[in-house]
């Protein structure tokens, strides 16, 4: 089931789950192509950055006005652990199946082809799946 948000402002989360900000972490080691797929290819906002922090550097990406973030990290030195599965994705949901044709574009024109993906259901129900530089899914489905 999906849940459409209709205005800027999220509903409140439930009493007995009382955080406020919902962010996934995922390690590479290709930051700035993988940073460049998500903000120019997608369009997601920097929501913030840092450099050296311990040894990592991290970049936070978002939707605007929503308290979802995707925070990509690199670890300095390499091994970023990367271990994708063709079934760990980050789908994305419009109501505009134009915004999804020009950002499926966008990201071809960028060396992003166009794929099959793993899951038969996307591939059924008019979703684009494309793989990002380290080759972990994202669908682009329409409501």
């Amino acid at each position: 089931m999906v849940t459409r948000m209709t205005d800027s402002n999220p509903p409140p989360w439930p009493g007995d789950v009382p955080a406020v900000v919902f962010r996934i972490v995922r390690p590479t080691d290709k930051f700035d192509k993988i940073v460049e797929f998500y903000r120019s290819g997608l369009g997601l906002d920097i929501i913030s950055s840092f450099r050296d922090h311990d040894g990592y550097n991290g970049v936070m990406l978002g939707l605007p006005a929503y308290p979802y973030h995707l925070e990509i990290i690199e670890r300095q030195g390499g091994d970023a652990n990367i271990n994708s599965n063709k079934d760990n994705l980050l789908v994305f949901y419009f109501e505009d199946h134009s915004a999804i044709t020009r950002i499926e574009s966008q990201l071809n024109a960028m060396g992003y082809p166009t794929l099959p993906a793993k899951n038969p259901w996307w591939n059924d129900h008019d979703a684009v799946y494309i793989e990002d530089a380290d080759q972990w899914g994202i669908v682009l489905y329409p409501l």
